[in-house]
Formats: structure tokens, sequence, C-alpha cells
């Protein structure tokens, strides 16, 4: 998450390529990178408009070079305020985001270690840690920004348009059930390390829950019957990726499903 905010002057995506660009109807979106500051240039063939980038947000996805694109993350023209984002080396979600202020935690944690141990219990109670929350509390969490299941309720988001509400898909799968820590976000995806696109990583969170055998019936620690195709890369089949072409990608699709072939997309 760190890695998801620069300045566009520093967006090595804005640099690996010499002309970025992209259609959308009539108008014609290009980005020009430079020394200074990259460009983006819109023009319908008879106005044009030019201005400097000066954020980069998200993570860009690599096209093959023959294909003109731009980067899957959006790219920001203007002054942000740092009033308004809490920057760590000027990128980022920063660890108050997440975790609240953390200025004593970090004095208290700091007289821990020179007094050996004292201080430290206290240390912990002075900051907020998601890792607590219930289930449902902790899918709710990662979705004030990633969408939560009233979020989209609220706003009348339906199949294609909710794909990207990963906590909303993701508690309307039936596994989902009443809320399981197995089946948070946190569970699968550490916030402090880099995303993993390995889909047989995810392979023992599945079978967590699951039993990997026909043969064997479910049980309280493993309620998940077994899948009767097999147990290696579930979320190929079950989380299908699903591409959204005004992102330029596609995307793990978190309403957990047998998947039938021309089905439509759930809500």
């Amino acid at each position: 998450m760190a890695r998801t905010l620069m300045r566009a002057v520093d967006a090595d995506v804005l640099h690996s390529r010499s002309d970025l660009a992209f259609r959308n109807g009539k108008y014609l979106y290009q980005i020009k990178a430079n020394d200074t500051a990259p460009q983006l240039t819109v023009t319908d063939g008879e106005s044009t408009i030019t201005a400097n980038l000066v954020w980069a947000f998200g993570k860009a996805r690599r096209y093959p070079p023959d294909e003109t694109w731009l980067p899957r993350g959006r790219v920001v023209i203007g002054k942000l305020g740092q009033s308004y984002l809490f920057l760590q080396n000027g990128r980022g979600v920063a660890c108050e985001a997440c975790h609240g202020p953390g200025r004593k935690h970090v004095r208290a944690m700091e007289a821990s270690q020179l007094e050996q141990g004292i201080g430290n219990e206290e240390g912990q109670r002075l900051i907020f840690n998601p890792g607590r929350l219930s289930p449902g509390d902790s899918v709710d969490f990662c979705g004030s920004c990633h969408g939560t299941w009233w979020d989209v309720k609220l706003t009348h988001l339906t199949g294609m348009a909710n794909l990207r509400a990963q906590p909303y898909r993701l508690m309307q799968s039936k596994c989902w059930g009443e809320g399981d820590a197995r089946l948070t976000c946190i569970a699968c995806h550490n916030p402090h390390e880099p995303l993993s696109k390995d889909t047989a990583s995810y392979d023992a969170k599945c079978l967590a829950c699951h039993v990997t055998s026909p043969m064997d019936k479910p049980t309280a620690d493993h309620p998940g019957p077994a899948c009767p195709v097999g147990t290696k890369e579930c979320a190929n089949c079950h989380m299908p990726k699903i591409d959204i072409p005004e992102m330029h990608s596609a995307f793990a699709d978190h309403l957990i499903r047998v998947v039938r072939k021309d089905a439509p997309i759930p809500d």
C-alpha cells in the first residue's frame, strides 16, 4: 500500500514508455514523460488541453510492446495538499491510515526497549490494531477504502460495477456464512507485504476450511466440502479474473463460487 502513491516525476511506469496513449470515443489521451514533469494531453481533434501530472496512483499493468496503453493507476493533475494525506516519504498509504495516531505508541515502545520491557504493554494499548477485529468488522474496516457491503447496497451497484468492491463480494460468498477469521481480507493478504499474484500461494488458505478428499466429510474445523476437481490453484476456478475494459486490466472476483460457463456476473 505504501507504494501506491508517488509523485508523477518519480513513477517508473511513466518513464518506461516514451509515449502512452488511450482513446475513448473521440477523445485521445496521451502521456509524454520528460525530466521535469510528465504531461497529459487530451484532444478531441479540434480542441486540445495539456497539463503537468503531479501525482500517480496505483500500480501499473505492463502490456506487450505493440499495444498502446495507459497505466492502470490513476493520474492526477494539480496540487494534492498534504493536509489531506499522511504521506511517508511522499508516497502511499502510511501506517497511521490503518493504525491511527502513533506518536504515543512509538514513545512507549522506545521506552520499553530502553527499560527492558517496561512500558511494552502500555505501548500495545496506545495503538489501534485492526488485526484484533471480529471477522465482520475486519472486512468492513478494509472496506472503508475497498467498498463495504453497505457501500454497494446503498449506491445500487450491480454486476461488473461492484466487482472491485472486494469486501462486498467476499461477504456475498456462500462460504462467508456468519463470518470466519479464515476468510477475512487479511487472512489472505498481508497489508505489510506486496500482493502475491501466484494463484497457488492461496491454496493453503482455501484448504484451511475445505477437506481435501471427496471421501472425507466436513468437520467443525473444516466445514467446506472437497472440490471434485482438485486441490491446486483453487482461485483460478472459484475466483476467476474478470476483465474490466475501462481499467485496462483483469481483477480476481472475490465472490467465491462455482462458476458456470457463460453465466452472467452475479451481483
